[in-house]
């Protein structure tokens, strides 16, 4: 009941929810009076017509068709909230397509503070621990809520977001779109003194949940591929960690970790016989120079 945010699952088809801002995964249900079928793998998109339904056909016709879009979308996927209480406190709370929720403080990752059951029936909203507990679902053309009053817990307000979110901690957007960075490393030994140095290019993708895949290429070494985390530090950098692999060349399971800030990244790296350090440039997008900033 003190929660947020929207997890899209794999399989169905597509929907996209205003005020959501991401493509929910879903699977086709029955259609409600005057409403046309969603059919497997049609993209839904309910932005423009939920404007114009609340508009002129009035709160409950957009109540009613965003509803049948958000329970389809529940088949496959998690809803999150985020949750602004009565007192300033805030929760994020996930609803799960069984109908099952739990809540979280904000910030934390495993402390749950609520869980239990709801219920979206025509825009309206309820959850089974509260004793009165109800809610309406509302729009205002650029988000979507749930003024929702927890019987003797006041009210809170629930507000769908896209965001991504393990328990109470939000997910941080990757840092770099897919593309190649351009590198140097060198051999240490005895944790000084460079004996040997070459250059590779690593071309990797940074996903949204904190992975990392792609693949090196090294005139003398050859080629692997890469996987590995990325996760956001506290000084605005990123670590990152990752394995290269090719089965049967000599480097294979050779590890590197490090950091990224800007257009740089440093690693410190080891194999089987030796270890050192690595460095890269971000060269861009097919080419082109990376145009953001950390």
């Amino acid at each position: 009941m003190y929660g947020e945010d929207v997890l899209p699952r794999e399989t169905g088809e597509e929907i996209s929810l205003t005020g959501l801002g991401a493509a929910c995964e879903m699977y086709g249900e029955e259609v409600l009076p005057g409403e046309t079928p969603v059919v497997e793998g049609e993209v839904v998109s309910v932005s423009g017509e939920a404007d114009g339904a609340y508009a002129s056909e009035g709160a409950d016709s957009w109540r009613r068709s965003w509803e049948k879009r958000m329970v389809l979308a529940r088949a496959v996927s998690n809803q999150i909230w985020y949750i602004e209480k009565h007192d300033g406190s805030r929760y994020v709370q996930h609803n799960h397509a069984d109908g099952t929720y739990e809540a979280y403080v904000k910030g934390s990752a495993t402390h749950i503070i609520d869980r239990g059951r709801y219920s979206m029936v025509n825009g309206q909203y309820s959850e089974a621990n509260f004793e009165g507990s109800h809610g309406t679902l509302q729009n205002d053309g650029t988000s979507v809520w749930i003024d929702h009053y927890a019987g003797v817990h006041g009210y809170h307000k629930y507000i769908a977001t896209s965001d991504q979110y393990i328990g109470g901690i939000k997910v941080p957007p990757p840092p770099f779109p897919t593309g190649t960075w351009r590198g140097k490393w060198q051999t240490i030994c005895c944790g000084c003194c460079p004996v040997d140095s070459g250059g590779d290019d690593l071309k990797l993708a940074f996903h949204e949940n904190g992975t990392i895949t792609g693949g090196a290429t090294d005139p003398r070494n050859g080629s692997f591929k890469v996987s590995g985390t990325w996760s956001r530090d506290s000084v605005g950098s990123y670590k990152v960690k990752y394995t290269y692999s090719a089965p049967g060349n000599g480097n294979d399971g050779e590890t590197a970790h490090g950091w990224v800030r800007g257009d740089r990244m440093e690693t410190d790296w080891t194999n089987s016989s030796c270890s050192g350090k690595a460095q890269y440039d971000y060269d861009g997008v097919d080419g082109q120079e990376m145009e953001r900033e950390i």
